[in-house]
């Protein structure tokens, strides 16, 4: 009996050994079948989908954006957004020349965008902002290119370090479609970031151009250096702008005046006192309205020989430099004090007006300053104008 013994255990190991390795099969056939049923199932309904009219899968997947949006339970997991993403973008590649490409682009950035203000990808709100403003560059000519392009920019708006981004393309809808009911929208997302509270443009005329300071740029405070025979003056403006001078000769006590004028500008109220200087070549600054849409800053000069005008970049800025001879009387006067040593250009004074801002002219001086006339040594002479020159970054 105690040599059956061990027999018998060994069978029953057998039996039960073969019964879980029966268990183990039963299971992983189990578990392998709804696999590939469902490998099978997607397959199918791909090419049932692939052989339906495009109309009939743009208003599919419209349903399904809809339905996202309406059922909670199936709105909540992204995996289903990320296919109604799909559906569009199938669409989109098979018809990228045909009626439905841009359609189809739009909706696909739509839902990129709803996907953003659910989960709070990134990645969500990089792909809305380059879909919309594919659809913009794809399709300029049709109807949910400008759309597409303020889409876009709202959505830059919602990022972080995208805000310029997000003028650029306010500034691309007012260039392209002028026309289009965007462009009012775009014009306030501008303003909005200039200044909260845009001040009302006043004209010539007396009469104020409010819609007219929407879309214009906007001039800074005017920033100076100035000594007996040299005068430089800074005048930034908050985007790049065409601009042109002209001199008006001395007349009797009145000084001469030299005029730049700045197309499609508008200098706030606050800004347009005149500031007197008693010393130095300037004598004053005024910058004024000078129509609706342009602004003259008028500086009068005690003497004037040359003047020079031209633009700098990084920020856009306009600087104007004047070369002159001191009065006589101011000559005399300088003549009956002490010779004292003359100061290096870093301890030159740097003069600004109210609102409090600088500008060290030393650190934008052209290597090549212009040459003065020998002949207009001593007396005054007449103005040698140079041609107004614009200096770009290489």
């Amino acid at each position: 009996m105690r040599a059956l013994l061990p027999l018998a255990r060994l069978c029953t190991l057998i039996r039960y050994s073969r019964a879980v390795w029966l268990h183990a099969l039963m299971l992983g056939i189990l578990c392998l079948l709804p696999l590939e049923l469902f490998a099978e199932t997607e397959i199918l309904a791909s090419a049932q989908l692939s052989n339906e009219p495009l109309d009939q899968q743009y208003q599919a997947a419209k349903e399904y954006f809809t339905l996202l949006e309406r059922d909670r339970s199936l709105g909540k997991e992204r995996t289903n957004w990320l296919n109604g993403t799909r559906n569009f973008r199938r669409i989109h590649l098979a018809q990228k020349k045909g009626p439905f490409g841009p359609t189809s682009l739009f909706m696909m950035a739509k839902m990129s965008r709803r996907m953003f203000e659910q989960f709070k990808f990134p990645i969500d709100l990089e792909n809305a902002i380059e879909q919309f403003t594919e659809v913009a560059t794809l399709y300029p000519a049709h109807s949910f290119a400008d759309d597409a392009l303020y889409e876009a920019a709202e959505c830059a708006r919602l990022g972080k370090g995208t805000e310029q981004q997000a003028t650029s393309l306010y500034n691309r809808i007012i260039e392209v479609y002028p026309k289009g009911e965007f462009y009012p929208k775009a014009l306030a997302r501008i303003q909005e970031g200039q200044e909260k509270k845009p001040e009302p443009l006043t004209p010539s005329t007396g009469t104020e151009a409010v819609t007219g300071a929407n879309h214009l740029t906007r001039i800074a405070p005017v920033k100076y250096w100035s000594t007996t025979d040299y005068t430089r003056i800074v005048i930034q403006t908050s985007a790049p702008v065409s601009f042109n001078s002209s001199v008006v000769e001395k007349s009797g006590e009145q000084l001469r005046k030299l005029f730049v004028d700045f197309a499609h500008c508008y200098v706030p109220q606050n800004l347009r006192d005149p500031i007197v200087l008693q010393e130095g070549l300037l004598k004053q600054i005024k910058p004024g309205q000078f129509s609706s849409d342009t602004v003259r800053v008028a500086l009068d000069i005690g003497s004037l020989a040359e003047y020079k005008v031209f633009s700098l970049n990084d920020p856009f800025r306009v600087i104007i430099d004047i070369h002159g001879q001191a009065p006589s009387a101011l000559l005399n006067e300088l003549a009956s004090k002490p010779t004292m040593p003359a100061p290096s250009p870093a301890d030159q004074p740097i003069r600004q007006n109210a609102v409090g801002l600088e500008d060290n002219p030393q650190k934008s001086i052209l290597a090549a300053q212009p040459v003065i006339n020998e002949k207009s040594k001593g007396a005054e002479k007449s103005v040698i104008s140079l041609v107004d020159q614009k200096k770009r970054s290489p």
